[in-house]
């Protein structure tokens, strides 16, 4: 703890405009004394402390610059937060190691204990010496230790501001870092609630050299993690849509329809579905922005609602809701966004969410029956008799 005594005696000179001697001769010192106390070379004893803090008129806490930071577990728990978001794992090491003595059965106090301790390891790690790794090696199983205790405190009575399955994946984390990859990937495993352990149990795979077996773990996290965003992503929509935030959606979407196309596997996959409803969806973000005035957008309307129509179609002739990727060979469960099982019934879904602006959803008919019109079958032949609704 930084001492501010020093500095305090002699703000405290400064404000009421002494010198050192005017304070020496208050005091009954000599000068060299007030001078080694604003030094920090030497400090008063506890009567000189009530004394100065008297002639002061301040308390004696206010002058020794004591402030009782954490007066509760509360304010340990956020102050240990703070510190891990700041990245300042050498202070808040220190801090933990008192929390730790203070608060032993407190299992949020000792979870973020656990995780600052962790973090002013794993940061530096790359630079210990021999001496240090054995440091840290005791440190990282002292962390495991404190997890496996929040664990057990868990099982007796929920926490609901600790995960446990983050508490778990940590811990096989750690096992990893000693060096313990088979270890970890065997309580990992254990511990793998819906799988959401597999893509560290991939990495440690690696490390073992067993490409095939990490290739496979990690590529059904990634066909599981790819689907699971754009799902979000129609949330998004949703959201951005019905509160006017067109050019955010724009930038969102424009994003989300170059990463569906990048990731479909050429097959009529899923993610070609999933690129016309983006592409219905930027052809009604400029609708709307037609309909507020900005500027004529009906080119770039035409544009994205030909694309929709085109990948819609492409699907609906050999539709695949295996959720397939580009990256990726093994089948996963079907995939299900919600809507129709037509493609381009799903575009024309999300065209109506426009129909509360009658000035959009106008535009927005009228150039999706033109589109429709447009579409001959010797141009577009895969598009089936009948598979192109009118959007009335």
């Amino acid at each position: 703890m930084e001492v501010l005594l020093p500095k305090n005696i002699k703000m405290g000179r400064k404000r009421l405009g002494l010198t050192q001697e005017q304070l020496a001769e208050a005091m009954g010192v000599s000068v060299g004394t007030v001078s080694k106390w604003e030094n920090g070379n030497s400090l008063p004893d506890i009567e000189m402390i009530i004394e100065l803090a008297d002639f002061f008129q301040e308390s004696v806490d206010v002058l020794l610059g004591y402030e009782w930071k954490h007066k509760s577990v509360g304010q340990t728990v956020e102050y240990l937060r703070k510190l891990k978001n700041e990245h300042r794992y050498e202070e808040g090491a220190a801090e933990a190691k008192k929390a730790l003595k203070k608060f032993p059965n407190h299992a949020e106090v000792l979870y973020e204990c656990g995780e600052i301790l962790y973090m002013s390891v794993l940061m530096r790690k790359n630079d210990f010496t021999d001496e240090r790794r054995g440091e840290a090696a005791k440190s990282l199983t002292q962390v495991i230790d404190i997890f496996q205790k929040v664990e057990q405190m868990l099982a007796q009575k929920d926490n609901p501001a600790v995960s446990r399955v983050k508490i778990h994946q940590e811990i096989g984390i750690v096992y990893g870092i000693l060096g313990q990859e088979e270890k970890a990937i065997s309580y990992l495993e254990k511990h793998n609630v819906s799988d959401q352990n597999d893509w560290m149990i991939s990495n440690f795979l690696i490390n073992l050299k067993q490409y095939d077996k990490a290739w496979d773990t990690v590529t059904r996290v990634f066909q599981r993690r790819v689907f699971e965003m754009f799902q979000c992503y129609w949330v998004m929509f949703s959201v951005l849509i019905n509160t006017g935030k067109y050019d955010e959606l724009l930038g969102l979407a424009t994003w989300m329809e170059g990463f569906c196309l990048s990731v479909q596997d050429g097959k009529s996959s899923y993610y070609i579905r999933a690129a016309a409803a983006t592409e219905a969806m930027i052809a009604t973000a400029y609708a709307y922005k037609s309909a507020a005035g900005h500027k004529d957008y009906t080119p770039d309307i035409g544009l994205f609602l030909r694309r929709a129509v085109k990948n819609a179609g492409e699907f609906d002739n050999a539709p695949d809701y295996s959720g397939r990727t580009r990256f990726t060979d093994n089948l996963s469960e079907s995939v299900y966004d919600g809507h129709s099982q037509s493609a381009i019934h799903m575009v024309k879904e999300v065209l109506r969410y426009s129909e509360e602006n009658k000035e959009a959803f106008s535009v927005l008919r009228r150039i999706f029956d033109r589109t429709v019109q447009e579409i001959g079958h010797d141009e577009w032949s895969f598009l089936k008799e009948g598979q192109l609704p009118r959007l009335r």
